[in-house]
């Protein structure tokens, strides 16, 4: 198989939803809540209601702080990665 070609399937690949995946809980509950100039939400509110339910999970930061992450559902995944 031609190494270009590997890579980009590599590459295809990698880009696919995780559902084992952690995400930081804090940053992306913040990012998905948060309002306009005119005190609207952004998100939608089906996106919202998921995010209201993520579970908590502990784990550590890259610094090697205790904070709590979650795994998202792959609706979410869809919208943050902006193709929802």
């Amino acid at each position: 198989m031609n190494v270009d070609l590997k890579s980009k399937i590599f590459q295809i690949l990698k880009e696919y939803y995780d559902r084992d995946k952690l995400y930081l809980k804090e940053p992306l509950v913040r990012n998905i809540m948060r309002k306009d100039s005119s005190g609207k939400f952004i998100a939608p509110r089906e996106i919202r209601k998921y995010v209201r339910d993520l579970p908590d999970i502990p784990c550590q930061d890259i610094d090697g702080n205790e904070t709590m992450c979650t795994k998202i559902p792959q609706v979410v995944y869809v919208y943050i990665t902006g193709r929802y």
